[in-house]
């Protein structure tokens, strides 16, 4: 973009620099954005049992999860690394196909997960307030009670599962680096989980409406806390009069 910039006439010689700056500037965000989000979702998932407490260590003078970030800025690092001495063609790095590659297969893996969690928070968890909801729901009957089954959801599903196999099939660094990725954490949550005798394929038994509560009370989401309340009392009498019944 910058050797583009650079032969605009009379302005190339200061919108050369300056989209190289931009560029720079938002791959250095995005980086950071990165390292970031996984390591308070590592950090969350330690919380409820699903990665080791060990990523739950909070630094004590800036209340960061400075071991999550640490093993992340490390995995972005070994990323670069494994990227930048990658062999390709005669004369020609393979660096950038290489991070292509697995920001491919990262980004669909994780999108796919996304929708996975919407539909099933949509059976599971009908109760909690959703200020904004996505058009085309259909009202289903899922265990005895009514849900709201997103269509845009299922079809985004469907669309970036399609996408994810078609990454597989043509990024030979994904097909291969993806699937190994992904086993080693399978791996790390099976022996964690096994070390501590937790089922594998069920959560612990929590209190889920309080700890939803208390996130509602602590975030001063007043409304939804009060629709929250309101939609659980809704549900405590129809189960009496369905028990009645």
């Amino acid at each position: 973009m910058a050797l583009i910039a650079g032969h605009i006439p009379v302005l190339g010689i200061v919108a050369a620099p300056l989209t190289a700056a931009i560029g720079a500037l938002i791959v250095y965000v995005s980086a950071n954005s990165g390292v970031v989000s996984a390591s308070r979702l590592s950090y969350s998932m330690s919380q409820f049992q699903l990665l080791p407490n060990w990523f739950a260590k909070i630094n004590p003078k800036y209340a960061t999860p400075a071991r999550a970030i640490l093993v992340f800025s490390g995995v972005a690092i070994v990323q670069t690394l494994f990227a930048f001495f990658t062999p390709g063609p005669p004369g020609k790095s393979a660096a950038i196909d290489v991070l292509a590659d697995l920001y491919a297969f990262g980004a669909t893996t994780g999108y796919l997960l996304v929708f996975i969690s919407l539909l099933v928070l949509r059976l599971y968890d009908p109760y909690t307030p959703r200020p904004y909801q996505m058009p085309f729901n259909i009202q289903l009957r899922f265990r005895g009670r009514p849900v709201w089954f997103p269509l845009l959801g299922a079809l985004g599903l469907l669309g970036v599962l399609f996408f994810l196999v078609m990454v597989i099939l043509t990024h030979d660094t994904a097909r291969v680096v993806g699937p190994i990725w992904i086993g080693l954490a399978v791996l790390i949550y099976v022996a964690y989980r096994r070390r501590h005798g937790y089922p594998l394929l069920k959560s612990l038994p929590r209190d889920w409406e309080t700890a939803t509560k208390q996130v509602l009370q602590a975030a001063e989401e007043f409304k939804s806390l009060e629709e929250y309340e309101a939609a659980l009392a809704e549900r405590d009498i129809a189960e009496r009069a369905r028990l009645l019944d």
